[in-house]
């Protein structure tokens, strides 16, 4: 990876690591040491010399811990000059909070394999090849279940084989086996934008003949069925956060060892013991299988009074953590964006009272009733709390369950830039802390806030906070040119980047995609104003959060809304984002006020799944909308702010596929904007936008971490198409129709233009082929069937309409090719599952062709290889799972000789070039 824009200390001391090193090793290039003692020496050079230029060279390999690294304000640089842990020239170093399980044995009597895992292991991730594999699950449905009764503990089993099997099954399981299992409900029935999880306490008899209970773990139960009611952001009545709706059937029964299906784990804490269920063709000594074992991973934390200042980290690799909060009583009980009630019940009169975190000072029966304000988040499994002028330069956060990175607290100054974050189990990135929602004030009480929101809250208990005299506000922080790939992989209501209580915060060309719910989110729930109207009219609230001077521009924002499709979008707001400014006569100043409030600005926003392309909602005011690119979605905005609707968000100079949601009316907000079709193609945007959305030229190579993925293709009648994705680089290779394409235009690593010929659909464009690709249809008579039929006549968009498909789980097609490289196509539906395809009788990869979206997409790559040894290859696709496996052919992605513009022919003279010849050469030339 290059490292463009890192950050170089002019070091005078140099230190050099090795995971393989010798502990008591002098930290030098021909005795690197480890990090805690390449840490250990950096104190002390800073201890006898303050200030003194230091640079730590990081070694090549894989650095696992049982501990997470600790940074402090003994760790500390001086302004300009940072102390710097760097990747050594050339290496990839990666940190890992994981343990490499191995030494796998079959279990007797089930197609099961198992391993020890060291004693104490508790995680809620096993990642398999670098992908968050599933836990054991299964669905009620499937097992024929009916779970539906539920009352104040949990489920009321009536149905009597339910019952009978949940008592057959729990008569074999410890009380710690019990607990282990998790009800989830992904989506949370009657709710677009929560996910919620609880852990099951006991299961037992009922009190009826084929009855049984479940009795769900407390406070999770009452966190998610019986919040209070709160009065928030300028609505006229209580407003409850969204219990779980009366009888609803989990979606999903996790975490049993019965449940294990192909492709699933399962870790018995009791006996430290890992269970696999392989993908059928697996061979477990050809998988890596991580296991993460620390939850904390690295902690960058000073105090108010002492912060940790001027430290850098470039070249890294952050990987495989967990976060088990979910696991334990508490469970998961999602509001929004990840928010999460998790205070313990409270009883009266012997009654379990209403779960009352959360906006206090409008809660029910009596404001200021409940002792704090405050929702739950997310675990960062890095995180940065009194830190001042941290920066992540050209890393990798990868593999970890909770929230990738974390600045909350008295943060100021950071950057993250020219970093890639994927496969995330929560956000990816979280500024603010939900435990202080009013920083800066003396409202909070200082110890809940310590205690909440410091990554060392013994360090930072003395800390004065608010009127003390040291703000906590969270201010000046950059989150600039990175990818943002996958988060909300496990908790599927959280977002790419959430913001709450910052100011002078900068979220600026990132490339953001496939997110359950939005992809950046500013206030969510919890971000509304904490006292009561004070204007000359309902909206004019001259109190709120401390959110101002906020900016988000020029970020492509596409693949979102995955999952939950109704209330949400690329960009998210609730709350004030700035303060309300009054005139001396007490009239409001709008132009102080917006100039105070949040930018959104130059951003690209493809939806493509539902939702709002921007989605200012309940609260939301002083919002400044420009120069943005709005498409391929229901509505440009919403208008759920706080009626009388007025001149709160300002909609002004953007391209847009529509207006508001149809509430807005002729709002004046909205004015010299640009209608533009939904599906729009090259000559109805502003090239200039699109090529400025996302990373920056110097920091496009971070593009590249993705493969090239193509997730909208637009057209326009002068013969070019648009296409927007991720992963495209200069002179990228584009087909049309099987041919190579001429004149295509690199604009950024999300978007490309390509001339195409009259008549051209999106199914014939395809990205990244080199010269030579060749298409073979699914009627080939090289493919070999077995179990497979033929299905003609669809007219949903296969090649040559038709497909083959398969019922029985273990049908096959062979396809034997030359060349280097193959694209497996076929079908994704909701009635298909999993395909395991092998090329050379390899360890099968196994394909999910179940879509996020819940739509059909046909015609599509399922599967893609490159970098075959040149010669004949045999690929294999067997049906695992699902209803269907449907087939639609193959692409050859390069053959075993170069074409004959290849510069790699090295041509001598005399040779001459003939195109065109019309003679059916490759690419007509020869």
């Amino acid at each position: 990876m290059s490292f463009a824009g890192t950050a170089q200390a002019a070091a005078s001391t140099t230190f050099y690591t090795s995971p393989s090193a010798d502990p008591n090793a002098a930290c030098t290039s021909s005795a690197p040491c480890s990090l805690s003692a390449a840490q250990a020496r950096v104190k002390k050079v800073l201890s006898a010399k303050p200030g003194a230029d230091v640079t730590v060279l990081v070694g090549d390999g894989t650095y696992r811990l049982t501990t997470g690294l600790s940074f402090g304000a003994a760790d500390s640089g001086r302004p300009g000059h940072p102390v710097v842990w760097q990747a050594a020239p050339g290496a990839h170093p990666v940190v890992s909070g994981g343990y490499r399980a191995t030494a796998w044995t079959p279990v007797a009597g089930s197609g099961l394999v198992s391993t020890k895992v060291p004693a104490g292991t508790r995680t809620r991730q096993v990642y398999i090849n670098g992908v968050d594999t599933p836990v054991a699950q299964t669905k009620p449905a499937d097992l024929g279940w009916t779970l539906n009764s539920s009352d104040s503990t949990g489920f009321q089993v009536k149905d009597a084989d339910t019952a009978a099997a949940l008592l057959a099954m729990a008569s074999g399981l410890n009380a710690a086996q019990v607990h282990d299992i998790q009800f989830e409900w992904s989506p949370q029935t009657g709710i677009d934008w929560a996910s919620s999880e609880c852990p099951v306490d006991s299961i037992a008899a009922g009190a009826s003949p084929g009855t049984a209970t479940v009795k769900m773990a407390q406070p999770c139960w009452n966190n998610l069925t019986n919040k209070s009611a709160t009065v928030y952001g300028g609505n006229s009545s209580n407003v409850t956060p969204r219990n779980l709706l009366a009888n609803s059937a989990p979606t999903l029964l996790e975490n049993a060892r019965a449940w294990l299906h192909p492709g699933q784990w399962y870790l018995d804490d009791s006996s430290s013991t890992l269970y696999y269920d392989p993908v059928p063709g697996q061979q477990m000594s050809a998988l890596d299988v991580e296991v993460p074992q620390v939850e904390s991973l690295v902690s960058v934390a000073g105090t108010l009074a002492k912060p940790v200042h001027d430290l850098t980290f470039t070249g890294l690799r952050f990987t495989t953590a967990t976060w088990n909060a979910p696991s334990t009583p508490t469970g998961f009980a999602d509001v929004q964006a990840g928010l999460m009630v998790d205070q313990p019940n409270t009883v009266s009169g012997g009654k379990v009272q209403p779960a009352t975190q959360g906006e206090c000072s409008f809660a029910k029966p009596a404001a200021g009733s409940c002792p704090w304000g405050a929702f739950g988040q997310p675990l960062a499994n890095v995180q940065l709390t009194a830190a001042r002028n941290v920066a992540f330069l050209s890393d990798r956060f990868e593999d970890l369950g909770g929230t990738a990175l974390g600045m909350k607290y008295g943060s100021d100054d950071d950057t993250v830039r020219g970093s890639v974050f994927d496969q995330i189990g929560a956000a990816a990135i979280w500024l603010g802390c939900a435990g202080d929602p009013t920083p800066g004030s003396s409202d909070d009480p200082a110890s809940a806030v310590v205690q909440d929101c410091s990554a060392d809250p013994v360090a930072s208990a003395h800390d004065q906070l608010g009127a003390g005299g040291v703000n906590e506000i969270m201010t000046g922080n950059t989150v600039d040119n990175n990818v943002l790939h996958h988060a909300g992989y496990d908790y599927l209501g959280t977002v790419g980047i959430t913001m709450m209580f910052t100011r002078h915060t900068t979220i600026s060309h990132n490339d953001i995609s496939d997110m359950p719910y939005d992809g950046i989110t500013s206030g969510a729930w919890q971000g509304h104003v904490d006292s009561v109207f004070k204007g000359p009219t309902r909206n004019d609230q001259t109190t709120s959060n401390i959110n101002a001077y906020n900016t988000i521009s020029n970020n492509h924002i596409h693949s979102t809304m995955q999952v939950y499709r109704g209330d949400g979008g690329p960009i998210y707001t609730e709350g004030h984002q700035g303060p309300t400014v009054l005139n001396s006569d007490g009239s409001v100043n709008a132009t102080a006020s917006y100039a105070g409030g949040l930018s959104i600005t130059g951003n690209v926003l493809d939806l493509g799944h539902g939702g709002y392309a921007t989605a200012p909602d309940v609260g939301s005011q002083w919002i400044m909308m420009s120069g943005n690119i709005e498409f391929h979605n229901r509505y440009s905005f919403s208008c759920n702010w706080p009626t009388p609707r007025t001149s709160r968000v300002s909609f002004t100079g953007n391209w847009a596929a529509n207006r508001g949601d149809g509430s807005c009316g002729s709002a004046p907000t909205y004015h010299d904007n640009t209608t533009i079709p939904g599906d729009p193609g090259p000559a109805d945007l502003p090239a200039g936008v699109l090529a400025d959305a996302g990373p920056t030229a110097q920091y496009q190579y971070v593009e590249t971490a993705l493969p090239a993925t193509v997730e909208y293709i637009g057209f326009s009648k002068n013969g070019q198409a648009l296409l927007d994705g991720s992963g495209f680089t200069p002179g990228i290779p584009v087909s049309v129709k099987g041919v190579p394409a001429g004149g295509v235009r690199y604009l950024s690593g999300g978007f490309l233009t390509v001339p195409v010929p009259s008549g051209t659909q999106a199914s014939d464009i395809a990205v990244g082929l080199p010269a030579g690709a060749t298409r073979i249809d699914d009627t080939d008579p090289s493919i070999t069937y077995s179990g497979y039929a033929l299905s003609s006549a669809r007219n949903l968009g296969d090649l040559n309409d038709d497909v083959h498909y398969a019922k029985a789980n273990g049908s096959t097609a062979v396809f034997s090719f030359s060349g280097t490289g193959v694209q497996v196509f076929g079908e994704q539906n909701t009635d298909q599952g999993t395909i395991g395809v092998s090329v050379d009788g390899g360890t099968p990869t196994v394909v999910d062709t179940v879509p996020a979206d819940g739509r059909r997409h046909s015609d599509v790559p399922v599967y893609t290889t490159t970098g075959l040894p040149v010669g004949t290859h045999t690929i294999t696709v067997t049906k695992l799972s699902g209803s269907y496996s449907t087939l639609d052919g193959y692409q050859g992605l390069n053959s075993d000789e170069p074409g004959s513009t290849d510069p790699a022919n090295g041509y001598g003279a005399p040779a001459y070039f003939s195109q065109p010849r019309g003679l059916g050469d490759l690419t007509d030339d020869m």
